[in-house]
């Protein structure tokens, strides 16, 4: 006779009591595994990151040398085609330099602001204060002590404002520019007709087939636009990235409260007058000290450094810039808070946990 076997029924009260103790077993497991691999991981991350972003620093200053680097090079291309054009030909050097400013260096960003003054003090530029915003700008066609700016890039787009009594043949960069036959820089100004804030230009004299000076290139940079290049450059999105001069001098910089009191100065400052840019030292004395005692940030290719700044911890990293023709020992400087990497890895683990706590619930 065969022997029947029941199955004894339990409870739902039970089912429901097992289950609650079964999930809160998974859900410690999981988070008792994660801690324990948490320690290891953070060191080995830890090292990942101080790699990456030495990598991605050295890419920055790549494309940073790259966009400081292009009015330099486009006054040398603009400079050889403009020597072989009539000193008069006013027709010839617009659509050149119309041209050259409309479609710019290949691969680079556009140029805000392209210019020639001739010898005999006619000046033309074609420039942009914000992108998308191109205007043209040129002597009076009255007047050559006047500067007419336009709302676009033809005088059929209107006046938007003439600026009077300007004399290129008394402007100091004309001048040395005559004197010496050779490029240099104009740095940290604040231009007549722009209304976009601080400028830097390039000059470069135009020497003609004869050997006779006819007239001045400029090509620009605007350190607004700037920032918001090295916006897209960050390694990290809480990362900060500043650019100091050779005197430690912030000429533009990713850090809000920086930007803020730099654009007070920029807009104090008088109209085609130098600017005394804020330094470090006194903006933020504790970094400017870190990077003056730390010997790894005296131009070399070592890895990032972690220091506390304002009570946390942070990589610190600095690079030396190489421009042509000049802007010696300018650096690059990226600041990235330590637990960023941490803090990804944080929220990936808190997703990981509540993904398989709702696949054991849902079991």
């Amino acid at each position: 006779m065969t022997e029947k076997h029941t199955l004894k029924p339990y409870p739902f009260s039970f089912l429901v009591v097992l289950s609650s103790i079964l999930i809160v077993i998974s859900i410690l497991v999981v988070t008792a595994l994660s801690a324990l691999v948490n320690g290891e991981v953070k060191a080995v991350l830890g090292d990942m990151s101080e790699r990456v972003l030495t990598s991605k620093s050295d890419l920055i200053v790549h494309r940073v040398e790259m966009y400081m680097n292009q009015p330099v090079q486009t006054n040398q291309f603009l400079a050889s085609l403009l020597k072989e054009i009539e000193p008069n030909s006013h027709t010839r050097v617009r659509q050149v330099l119309l041209k050259f400013f409309e479609n710019g260096i290949a691969g680079g960003q556009p140029i805000p602001r392209i210019a020639y003054t001739s010898a005999s003090g006619n000046y033309l530029a074609f420039s942009r204060s914000k992108p998308g915003e191109p205007f043209l700008i040129h002597t009076g066609p009255r007047c050559s002590k006047q500067l007419v700016v336009y709302n676009g890039m033809t005088e059929a787009s209107g006046i938007a404002r003439i600026i009077q009594n300007y004399d290129p043949f008394t402007r100091p960069w004309f001048i040395q520019a005559h004197q010496t036959n050779q490029p240099f820089w104009t740095t940290n100004y604040k231009h007549i007709s722009e209304s976009s804030g601080q400028v830097m230009s390039y000059r470069t004299p135009v020497i003609g087939k004869n050997g006779q000076f006819i007239g001045v290139l400029t090509s620009d940079i605007h350190p607004e636009m700037m920032r918001n290049y090295l916006q897209t450059l960050k390694p990290f999105p809480g990362s900060t990235v500043l650019i100091l001069d050779d005197q430690g001098n912030i000429v533009t910089t990713t850090h809000d409260h920086h930007q803020k009191r730099l654009s007070k100065i920029v807009s104090d400052s008088s109209w085609g007058h130098p600017i005394a840019l804020p330094s470090l030292k006194v903006l933020h004395p504790n970094l400017a000290k870190l990077l003056a005692d730390t010997g790894p940030f005296q131009g070399n290719r070592s890895g990032p450094v972690s220091v506390e700044i304002d009570g946390g911890q942070f990589y610190l990293l600095s690079r030396p810039l190489s421009v042509q023709s000049g802007l010696n020992n300018w650096r690059l400087v990226i600041i990235t808070p330590t637990n960023t990497p941490f803090a990804l890895l944080k929220h990936y683990q808190t997703v990981t946990i509540l993904i398989m706590s709702g696949v054991i619930l849902i079991s």
